[in-house]
């Protein structure tokens, strides 16, 4: 069986790769996205199962995104984990993420949660086809 795909949308290289590391322990196949504008790009030709998402992104805000992905029926079944530093940040999204968490965040915590929401069944991604960083 395939394995699940999450893309992890976070500016921050060491973030990410802790974030890469709770994800492929849950048994997830990651690609990591370092820039808001590579992000939007990607998710128009990917549809991963599960986005978790830094509020705080070079050029395209995580919130955009946010809005992007909420409109877009492609993405009915992806679950979105917003990330942030910021609480303030979370209050009054215009989108609702399925979880939010605020950093720091353990890497405990957030196995637990990825595993928890792991879907039976992986949505098929043509273009995903390794573990990448973009």
């Amino acid at each position: 069986m395939d394995k699940p795909f999450a893309m992890i949308i976070e500016d921050e290289p060491e973030i990410a790769a802790l974030f890469r590391y709770a994800l492929e322990s849950a048994g997830y196949r990651t690609e990591i996205v370092l820039h808001g504008q590579v992000a939007v790009e990607r998710l128009s030709n990917s549809r991963p199962d599960v986005v978790l998402l830094d509020l705080r992104l070079p050029v395209v805000s995580g919130i955009e995104i946010l809005k992007i992905i909420r409109n877009d029926r492609r993405f009915d079944q992806t679950k979105i984990i917003v990330v942030s530093a910021h609480a303030y940040m979370v209050e009054g999204l215009p989108a609702e993420p399925d979880f939010t968490l605020l950093k720091p965040i353990s890497v405990e915590q957030l196995t637990k949660l990825v595993s928890r929401i792991k879907p039976s069944k992986p949505s098929y991604d043509k273009i995903h086809q390794s573990v990448s960083v973009v």
